[in-house]
């Protein structure tokens, strides 16, 4: 077989594979609209304004080299915050030994809330690149008595005694119980994460599991910080 003939069977089968994803996205969004329509919640294919908005807050929104963008994205009501629930997505590059560019997309769902008070930031999640640079930046990490909890989470904040209070007990058995990697506050957003995407089944829990992890935070914490005046993410999760 010639080349000729090898680089229109190769050109063939990398564009039955892309019409083959592209089709497999648009099933997805369709029966994401059902859902929406039939519970009553709002939804947008596509909506990357979101990238603008929590990305100087959150640095899973400035991860990648470019190719951010906001999928699938629904609003639902919870019983004390209103949610945005999205697959987001953003492509890395990488070059091998012979100089040849790659590119991998990695996917997110992704889940903010508006909290109902404003609260220093804290940052739970595994070590990454950006992680690491923050604490360069006023964050402190942390070290938590239980070890499940500090081996699957990196905790960082701006206040040891804040990130104490909010991380008692039965926050951390809540948080272990969870299949999301990260769980970030800043000032009056609050935003979980995990590789994938969503599960139709899993738009109402979530905002459940993340409404639960709220109740838990003290009530004197809210109180503590109640007259603070944001100067981070106010309105970031609107």
């Amino acid at each position: 077989m010639g080349e000729p003939v090898l680089f229109v069977v190769f050109a063939l089968a990398a564009a039955a594979i892309a019409l083959g994803s592209w089709l497999a996205r648009q099933r997805r969004a369709q029966a994401l609209a059902r859902l929406c329509a039939e519970r009553g919640w709002r939804y947008v294919a596509r909506d990357d304004s979101w990238v603008g908005r929590l990305a100087p807050y959150f640095p899973l929104f400035r991860a990648g080299d470019g190719g951010r963008r906001c999928d699938n994205v629904i609003r639902l009501r919870g019983r004390q915050a209103e949610f945005i629930l999205m697959d987001y997505s953003y492509y890395e590059e990488s070059t091998d030994s012979d100089g040849h560019r790659s590119r991998r997309t990695v996917r997110h769902a992704v889940a903010t809330a508006e909290l109902p008070g404003w609260l220093p930031n804290l940052r739970l999640g595994p070590e990454t690149v950006l992680t690491r640079l923050t604490s360069a930046v006023g964050f402190t990490d942390i070290e938590l008595e239980s070890v499940e909890f500090n081996r699957r989470f990196r905790v960082q904040a701006k206040d040891r005694a804040h990130a104490f209070a909010i991380l008692h007990p039965r926050a951390i058995s809540h948080l272990l119980a969870q299949p999301y990697e990260s769980w970030e506050m800043s000032g009056s957003a609050l935003v979980l994460s995990r590789r994938g995407s969503w599960r139709p089944e899993e738009y109402g829990p979530a905002a459940v599991i993340a409404e639960a992890f709220i109740d838990l935070v003290p009530d004197y914490v809210w109180r503590q910080h109640s007259d603070d005046v944001p100067d981070s993410s106010e309105g970031a999760a609107r």
